[in-house]
C-alpha cells in the first residue's frame, strides 16, 4: 500500500532530581521541607512509580533503539525464511541468528515497556512474514495462508496489548516488505529487479516510521 500515515511521535520532558551530597559530607538537621517541596517530592515519587510500570497501552511509536532492533529482526527473518526456501541453510542460519539478537536486544531494551510476551508476538508477525512471502514465491500456497493468518493473529495480540492501530499497521508493512524483497532477490523472480527495490525502499521507509521519542510532554500536581 502506498498509503503512508504521519509518524506519530509523542515528546516530554523529565524534572531535574537534587543533587546528592558528597560521599562523606557531614549533614545537620534537616529542616521540615515546605509545602511545595513536599507536594514536588510526592510527584517525584509518583512518576517514578508510573514510569516503572509503564506497559505499552497507547504506544504509538517505539523508542528508536527498539525500533532499530525490530527493523534488524523483520530482515533477518525474511533472509532466514528465503534462504531457509531456497536450501541455502548456511546463510540461513546466520540470517536466523541474527533476527534472534535483535530479538533478544529488544526484550532488554524494552524492559518496563514491552513485556516479553509482546516482543514474541512482533517476532511471530516478523517471522510469518517471511515465511509467507517464501512459500507464496516458492508456491506452498497452503503454508503461505497459514503463514498470513498467524501474522494476523499476532498482530491482533499486539493491538490487545496497547499498540497503537498505525504502529501495528507500520510493523506489518514493515516485516512485509522485508520479506518480499528477500523472497523475491532470493527466488530469482524473473522481471522482479524492480519489485526488489520497491519492497527494499518501503521496508526502510516503514522502518523510519515505528520509530521516535516518547516521553511526558506535561505533568500536572
Amino acid at each position: 500500500s502506498s498509503d503512508f500515515g504521519p509518524d506519530a511521535s509523542a515528546r516530554c520532558t523529565w524534572p531535574d532530581l537534587p543533587a546528592r551530597a558528597p560521599s562523606g559530607a557531614r549533614l545537620g538537621a534537616r529542616p521540615p521541607p515546605s509545602p511545595a517541596m513536599a507536594a514536588g517530592r510526592r510527584a517525584v515519587v509518583h512518576l517514578w512509580a508510573w514510569v516503572s510500570s509503564a506497559s505499552a497501552a497507547g504506544l504509538s511509536v517505539l523508542p528508536a533503539d527498539i525500533a532499530e532492533q525490530a527493523a534488524a529482526a523483520a530482515k533477518g527473518y525474511a533472509w532466514y525464511a528465503a534462504n531457509s526456501r531456497w536450501q541455502h541453510d548456511g546463510d540461513a542460519a546466520a540470517d536466523l541468528l541474527s533476527a534472534e539478537e535483535a530479538i533478544s536486544e529488544m526484550k532488554k531494551l524494552g524492559a518496563g515497556l514491552l513485556t516479553n510476551s509482546t516482543v514474541e508476538d512482533f517476532r511471530q508477525v516478523a517471522e510469518s512474514s517471511g515465511w509467507q512471502a517464501a512459500n507464496e514465491r516458492r508456491g506452498y500456497h497452503d503454508d503461505a495462508r497459514r503463514d498470513e493468518d498467524n501474522v494476523e493473529e499476532h498482530a491482533i495480540h499486539l493491538l490487545d496489548n496497547g499498540f497503537a492501530t498505525d504502529l501495528v499497521t507500520n510493523l506489518r508493512k514493515m516485516c512485509h516488505h522485508a520479506s518480499w524483497a528477500a523472497a523475491n532477490d532470493r527466488g530469482n523472480c524473473w522481471g522482479c529487479d524492480d519489485d526488489v527495490k520497491k519492497d527494499q525502499a518501503y521496508f526502510e521507509h516503514y522502518s523510519k516510521l515505528i520509530g521516535g521519542e516518547a516521553v511526558l510532554k506535561a505533568i500536572s500536581f
